[in-house]
């Protein structure tokens, strides 16, 4: 469990809310700047955000799922939930332009639509975790 734990963290940041959020903080190295993209439907791309040298920015795709569009879970194979135009292409052009650019998948998993959803108890998880790495390594370059 401690492995599985520590795989989400690594992968992505678990968000909360369907709202685009921006946040700037500082850390050691600087400013950086969190955005949540993706998740209200909205057809956007990273070149509408005005990225700025001397600042690390972490889009947060909203959001990966581990379920069909039904609600079945998929045993960690995930899918994409954000709009098409945040595909894994535009993810590589958006990096290759600006090397302060980081994109994350945010994993979400509790409801899709009125349908409730467990995928944090695989009945294999090894297997999860193997379907996890792939489909997400997939979804975002």
């Amino acid at each position: 469990m401690i492995r599985l734990r520590l795989f989400l963290l690594q992968v992505a940041v678990i968000t909360l809310s369907l709202l685009q959020i921006c946040v700037i903080f500082y850390d050691l190295d600087g400013k950086v700047m969190m955005e949540y993209i993706g998740a209200t439907g909205t057809p956007i791309t990273f070149d509408a955000v005005p990225i700025e040298d001397g600042i690390d920015f972490h889009f947060i795709l909203g959001f990966a799922i581990d379920a069909d569009p039904s609600g079945q879970t998929q045993n960690g194979t995930f899918s994409p939930y954000w709009v098409d135009t945040l595909s894994p292409a535009s993810v590589a052009a958006i990096k290759a332009k600006h090397s302060n650019v980081k994109a994350l998948a945010s994993l979400s998993g509790w409801s899709l639509g009125q349908k409730g959803i467990r995928w944090y108890d695989p009945v294999e998880r090894q297997i999860w975790i193997s379907n996890a790495f792939s489909s997400l390594r997939s979804i975002v370059i």
